[in-house]
């Protein structure tokens, strides 16, 4: 049964340490020093932390208070970043406060239900500035099946072939028991293009960084994006 709203979801997440991944570590270099990110979803800072490494201002910002909360008991924030439990459904920020805004491991599958998912995608879209980048990655409900880690693995094989085509819609409970949004890439690029004026820059495989390759972007699991505001 799907569980209840967004700060439910964002409250079950539980975030993990580990290495930025491929699609990530590609973006870091589009940065420089003294530019204003937004890190959207930043649960414990695994990734505000590189952000951060790139020279750049970071404001990190979450749903999930408890995340926040273990990020800064276990160690502090790298220099010039701000922590903020704050809501990417209405950010109080001013229009084109930010050169880049982060919604790194598919945090904006976690809204849940597609109206609050577009006003995100408008605020995002709001806050940032001329010719600024939006990374994001979302679940791949197809990649999710024949992806090799997913034809791999045996716990969530049940799973991925239960979900392998869309029925009811676009949320799916994952193993869980989080609704969380999953879409094919062709579908998440039109959505961000209507109902924003971003233009599209790149698709990447997330984990190996792949890129500008269709069938790449089909088979990866969460497929990572970076959209441009043409201002």
């Amino acid at each position: 049964m799907r569980t209840g709203g967004t700060e439910e979801n964002a409250a079950r997440y539980r975030p993990r340490r580990f290495p930025p991944f491929a699609a990530q570590r590609a973006f870091l270099p589009r940065l420089r020093p003294g530019m204003r990110v937004l890190d959207l979803g930043c649960g414990n800072g695994r990734v505000a932390e590189h952000l951060a490494g790139a020279g750049a201002l970071v404001w990190a910002c979450d749903l999930n208070v408890g995340a926040l909360e273990d990020w800064l008991r276990t160690e502090p924030p790298p220099g010039a970043t701000l922590v903020l439990a704050r809501d990417a459904r209405a950010l109080p920020f001013a229009g084109g406060s930010f050169h880049a805004v982060v919604f790194a491991c598919n945090g904006l599958d976690f809204l849940a239900s597609e109206e609050e998912r577009l006003a995100a995608l408008r605020e995002v879209e709001r806050v940032l500035a001329p010719g600024g980048l939006f990374l994001f990655s979302s679940h791949n409900r197809l990649g999710s099946v024949l992806s090799p880690r997913g034809l791999r693995s045996r716990e969530l094989w049940r799973w991925r072939v239960r979900h392998a085509l869309p029925s009811g819609g676009p949320f799916v409970e994952d193993a869980g028991g989080t609704a969380l949004d999953h879409a094919a890439p062709g579908n998440v690029i039109r959505q961000v293009e209507a109902v924003t004026g971003l233009c599209l820059v790149e698709v990447r495989a997330t984990r190996s960084g792949v890129r500008g390759r269709p069938l790449a972007a089909l088979l990866s699991a969460w497929p990572t994006y970076v959209f441009r505001n043409p201002g």
